[in-house]
């Protein structure tokens, strides 16, 4: 008994112990990671990139960010779209969230959705900025 207790604390200890190692890490590091969204011309097709770094997007959502990507250029949209939630949910204001979230759909054939999340992203970065061109040639795609 008193053997259980002791190593559902030593757990603990080490797992609060991790966690405040990452917290030190995550606020030690500048937030700049690249997010990388792609698609080629042929709706569906990952291929052509932009790439852009963020000063907006905390590093915990750009590392799902960058997951996401991963996941798709392997082929696994909904492992992809989990990343994505996740880092919709730490970033909710981020471009670079809902323009991932479009290529996926893009990829899945989902034109509508993807459309959509191509807007919202539109929405949140600057009018002339290299993004919002770069999703606005992904939106010309897929009409």
């Amino acid at each position: 008994m008193v053997l259980g207790i002791r190593f559902i604390v030593g757990i603990f200890q080490q797992t609060i112990l991790w966690l405040l190692l990452s917290l030190v890490v995550a606020c030690a590091s500048g937030p700049t990671a690249k997010i990388v969204a792609s698609q080629e011309g042929q709706v569906g097709a990952p291929s052509a990139t932009y790439q852009e770094t963020s000063q907006t997007v905390p590093k915990a959502a750009q590392t799902l960010l960058m997951g996401a990507q991963q996941a798709l250029d392997q082929g696994d949209s909904r492992g992809a779209e989990r990343y994505i939630e996740k880092a919709q949910r730490l970033a909710p204001s981020a471009g670079e969230v809902y323009a991932l979230w479009g290529a996926v759909y893009a990829t899945e054939g989902q034109l509508d959705l993807a459309q959509s999340m191509y807007q919202r992203a539109l929405a949140l970065f600057p009018g002339n900025s290299s993004q919002a061109s770069a999703i606005r040639e992904r939106l010309n795609a897929l009409r």
